[in-house]
């Protein structure tokens, strides 16, 4: 039977593939794309084929449906309850005062994993985890919640992300005691190989010094902790941070250099098929059992089993096959970022390799080409020198990074030997610190790329497959101008916006016209900060970073045209010099008097230096030339209090905005008795819906037909006031906390309409 579908197990594969996903998520995509296999199974007319697309599709959706009832959590969601935990050691996480992990828990009679939250009392509480690497029994009190989803346009979703780990939700720990330390057996494989883990990761960081026992942890054990951070920027930038997700190359080192080992022992292919197997266990073990070290692992193993067969195998095929026994493995492979990325990387390579009349520069170009759909989809930008930093840098980890490492970790358990690794070691750190430096300096050297749709993405993986399958790629030259098109989608996209960015307790909002011809943002958001001892102080990475630069850059958005700031408060710009790092500002806006405060000061000295011009505007005064947003107050000079907030006024579409930052009571007074006449379709609710803004009579004159309220979900300030949706009654309501971004589109053949994130 198997003989009779040689050179079709694509089909196995990518039936098992589409109806997994249907059991994770319904789409019409999906329905779509199953229905055009289905069709093409039955033109085939081979019993052989669809008998093993039915097993294979079958024992697939099993799995998924599996693992999804293992991600359901018990009905106490919300609620403080008492629970036991297994704690997983090389998932301990110590940053400042706050401390992460992985637990396993019993709820309902079924073992789920959680990710646990807890806050540390003391500098010897917070010793004491840093130096753990037991499997602990714990006794804690918590609120068990479902992660986040995404609450911005292309913004991080911590639900699917937590989902593609195989974690079904936070526990939120507000007392625990340590009731046991557990002595896992060998056999209980993933409490013992977690242990075993955090020992040698604990181990590297007492011998080496902090840049090599940076690179160890992340090349030999697929370890990145806060320490990583260092790098990850410089690498991410240049397009090479795959080089630290353990995948195809990681393991042809390793698993190649055992099977060279076990042929030079003399043993055949089959008998070392075996050792193998149980090697590539205890690797995957070792290194966290991610999904690209899952796929490679597999593809590895799959390669040198049906090498053993007398009739030969298509690449095609042994690619198919090794999917669907990923699928097996890991069923939520295409909701994740990384797998998604390993598996469609692993594909493109291999449908290159078919091309012999390429040389390797060639193959690497069109990499990159092919490739374009998936980086803009993902970093919603393109590196330029990627391409060329690959060919250069793989062969350097490759033939020198992962041997020299090895053997230096090797060699570490001998103390008789450490000694003579001190000079190599220094030499090695001084050539890390070139390479690093030598990156730097094409960091910015990237193209903006616009997000788009699951559905396009698609479409230009299907576009990219059939670009290499060609006979004759110059007779397909013109499908690169498909391929690039996020590269100029927006400068080609008729649609404008106007976005209120959920950035938690804060304000954020974006304005972009048609054909990108202008974008403005308003406040950056930001947290409030409390002061901390040395010891609670961690390195955290900025919430901008994960909720308005991605949706920013998604949008398109290379640099800013203009940046308002509305008045001084945290919340609003707080986070003003991360973006202004990631996203450069050609323009910065803020009212007169506010350069004064000493909150400014620090922000305006970076804008100074890199020679941004800056305006200090008040009332009568006009920013931006195609959203003309009009300045209706301060009145005189400020200090960057609430009520010194910059409130401004436009029209856009045919449909009035007014923008209130904190603007409260007694402004909004002095407000309208100013503008008698002001009037707004559609109202940001100032101070993010406080009791001291958002008066009766504000409402009445301005009579808004909708009012956007930018707040936090579950905010300590108990925002919005029930006195101020009192005031709202009869207005639509649109909030950030409970919908998530809420926008506003529109074009010259379509008026304005309002989407939200979570409906």
């Amino acid at each position: 039977m198997l003989k009779k579908i040689d050179n079709y197990w694509v089909f196995p594969a990518l039936l098992s593939a589409i109806i997994g996903a249907l059991v994770i998520e319904k789409s019409l995509l999906l329905y779509l794309s199953l229905t055009v296999i289905l069709v093409s199974l039955c033109c085939k007319r081979n019993k052989s084929l669809i008998v093993i697309c039915l097993f294979c599709s079958f024992f697939v959706a099993l799995r998924a449906n599996s693992q999804k009832e293992k991600l359901q959590l018990p009905t106490e969601i919300g609620a403080t309850n008492d629970y036991q935990l297994v704690l997983l050691p090389d998932s301990q996480r110590v940053n400042g005062d706050s401390l992460r992990f992985t637990a396993e828990t019993i709820a309902n009679q079924e073992v789920r994993q959680v990710t646990c939250r807890i806050k540390l009392k003391s500098a010897a509480e917070k010793d004491f985890w840093q130096a753990n690497n037991q499997v602990l029994l714990l006794k804690t009190r918590g609120e068990l919640a479902i992660a986040e989803g995404q609450r911005n346009l292309l913004g991080f979703d911590y639900r699917l992300y937590l989902a593609s780990k195989g974690i079904a939700g936070i526990l939120k720990v507000s007392d625990y005691q340590i009731t046991k330390v557990i002595q896992p057996k060998f056999f209980d494989f993933q409490l013992f190989f977690s242990r075993l883990r955090q020992q040698q990761v604990q181990r590297i960081d007492k011998i080496f010094s902090r840049k090599t026992a940076l690179y160890m942890k992340a090349l030999l054990f697929g370890y990145q902790d806060q320490d990583f951070e260092e790098i990850r920027e410089i690498y991410d930038d240049s397009g090479l941070l795959h080089l630290f997700s353990l995948s195809g190359l990681h393991v042809q080192f390793f698993l190649g250099s055992l099977y060279y080992l076990l042929r030079r022992l003399r043993l055949t292919p089959a008998e070392s098929l075996g050792p193998l197997i149980v090697v590539s266990i205890f690797f995957y073990l070792l290194t966290g059992g991610s999904i690209s070290v899952t796929r490679a692992l597999i593809f590895f193993l799959v390669r040198r089993f049906l090498g053993l067969r007398r009739v030969v195998v298509s690449s095609l095929d042994r690619f198919s096959i090794s999917l669907v026994l990923l699928l097996l493995v890991k069923p939520y492979t295409f909701f994740s970022l990384g797998g998604l990325l390993s598996v469609t990387i692993s594909l493109f390579i291999l449908l290159l390799q078919e091309k012999k009349s390429l040389n390797l520069v060639q193959k690497n170009l069109l990499l990159q080409i092919v490739m374009l759909p998936i980086v803009s989809y993902s970093f919603c930008k393109v590196p330029i020198l990627s391409g060329f930093f690959s060919v250069l840098f793989i062969p350097l980890f490759e033939k020198i990074f992962l041997p020299y490492l090895s053997g230096l970790f090797i060699f570490s358990f001998f103390k008789f030997l450490q000694p003579l690794s001190l000079l190599p070691e220094i030499i090695f750190e001084k050539i890390l610190q070139s390479m690093e430096w030598c990156i730097s300096l094409f960091e910015s050297w990237s193209l903006s790329a616009s997000g788009f749709s699951n559905n396009l993405l698609v479409f230009l993986i299907l576009i990219a497959i059939y670009f290499l399958q060609s006979q004759n790629l110059k007779k397909r030259a013109w499908l690169v101008i498909i391929l690039a098109f996020p590269l100029y989608l927006k400068v080609i996209n008729p649609f404008g916006m106007v976005a209120f960015v959920d950035v938690g307790q804060g304000d954020s909002i974006f304005l972009q016209a048609p054909f990108q011809k202008e974008t403005i943002l308003i406040d950056t958001g930001g947290q409030l900060t409390f002061a901390k001892e040395d010891w609670q102080i961690g390195n955290w990475r900025s919430a901008a970073e994960y909720n308005l630069i991605p949706f920013l850059q998604g949008q398109g958005v290379a640099q800013l045209d203009i940046l308002v700031l509305t008045h001084a408060d945290e919340d609003h710009i707080g986070e003003v010099l991360t973006l202004n790092q990631a996203i450069p500002v050609k323009k910065l806006y803020l009212a007169k008097g506010m350069e004064k405060n000493p909150k400014m000061k620090e922000i305006l000295t970076v804008f100074q230096k890199q020679g941004t011009p800056i305006y200090l505007v008040a009332a009568g005064e006009v920013i931006g030339e195609k959203f003309q947003l009009q300045v209706l107050s301060p009145f005189t000079e400020v200090v960057g209090e609430n009520n010194d907030s910059l409130v401004l006024w436009t029209t856009i579409a045919e449909h009035s905005f007014l923008f209130t930052g904190d603007l409260e009571a007694e402004g909004e007074t002095q407000l309208i008795n100013h503008y008698p006449q002001l009037q707004s379709e559609i109202l940001k609710v100032g101070h993010h819906g406080s009791k001291t803004s958002t008066s009766k009579e504000f409402v009445q004159q301005l009579q808004p037909e909708i009012a956007i309220i930018s707040c936090g979900k579950n905010n300590r300030f108990g925002h919005p006031h029930p006195k101020v949706l009192k005031n709202l009654q009869e207005v639509a309501i649109f909030r950030t906390d409970q919908q998530g971004m809420i926008s506003f589109r529109w074009s010259f053949f379509q008026p304005m309409i309002i989407k939200e994130i979570i409906e």
